[in-house]
């Protein structure tokens, strides 16, 4: 099973995102389509069929196309979303959107052609025309690169927001007989083992705590995700992760010094943890 590899580490804590701001200005793309898709097909409908009326028949088209349009858009919404996973922008840029632009358009216009031709049938009006490929695909091609250019957006606006320095929290650890705080991204991970506490600072030294982890937790940002009963982990303390046996989620840390140690994730927590490390 291949792993996927993630981008930063320690050096990269200063700039972690500022969680707590972006929930209010959190972009609900899921819906997007709902709302886009029916004015979409109103423009397609003006500039294709401008001479129209608006009779039954023209409800009864324009509903069905407005539904295939919808199918279409969340099918490129679930490519987008597969390789948010698989080929994420960190990759490569230009290489992403290239290959977004080129997925998207081949599922899209496939759906569309496909779901047309289908309807078409039943209708029993026969095979489409050659004009809907030459002519009404082009529209439709230049929405799809609408579509693209909106969720590259919405990466770029997100990109931006998470970058804003944030109020640091500082977390009480031991050092020797003194107390010192330390920023919160500044540690890695917190661990619990036979009820000692400990936090794994950037440089890898390791300092004592005298809280349990659920008590620690409340005090973070959702930059940190709490693993298993043992592991409370940063983002950017993560290098990389697979899929394991029974649903479970096999996770590599990084340590200073390009050293690693794998943990687990429980297969009731992987789909939290897929969403949390797709949007941190």
């Amino acid at each position: 099973m291949k792993s996927i590899n993630l981008p930063g580490g320690p050096m990269r804590m200063s700039r972690q995102s500022s969680l707590s701001g972006s929930r209010s200005l959190k972009i609900k793309e899921e819906w997007l389509g709902l709302l886009i898709i029916p004015v979409i097909n109103t423009i397609n409908y003006y500039l294709t069929y401008s001479s129209m009326a608006p009779t039954p028949f023209f409800f009864f088209t324009y509903t069905i196309d407005t539904f295939q349009g919808w199918i279409a858009w969340y099918a490129g919404r679930w490519v987008i979303l597969q390789l948010d996973q698989w080929f994420p922008y960190e990759r490569g840029f230009l290489r992403r959107i290239g290959l977004q632009i080129v997925l998207t358009n081949v599922i899209m216009l496939l759906l569309i052609s496909l779901m047309t031709e289908l309807v078409n049938a039943i209708w029993g009006d026969g095979p489409l025309p050659w004009s809907f490929y030459t002519e009404n695909l082009v529209i439709f091609f230049i929405w799809i690169l609408f579509f693209n250019s909106l969720y590259v957006g919405i990466h770029l606006y997100r990109s931006i927001d998470r970058v804003v320095e944030p109020k640091q929290k500082k977390i009480e650890v031991r050092k020797g007989k003194q107390r010192i705080r330390l920023s919160e991204n500044d540690i890695l991970f917190f661990r619990s083992e036979s009820d000692l506490v400990t936090a794994t600072d950037k440089d890898g030294k390791v300092h004592y705590l005298d809280q349990s982890l659920k008590k620690i937790e409340p005090q973070l940002s959702e930059s940190y995700f709490r693993a298993n009963r043992q592991f409370l982990v940063h983002r950017n303390a993560i290098a990389r992760f697979q899929s394991g046996q029974n649903g479970k989620i096999r996770v590599w840390l990084r340590i200073a010094d390009n050293r690693e140690i794998e943990i687990n994730i429980s297969r009731t927590k992987a789909a939290h943890y897929r969403k949390w490390i797709q949007h941190h």
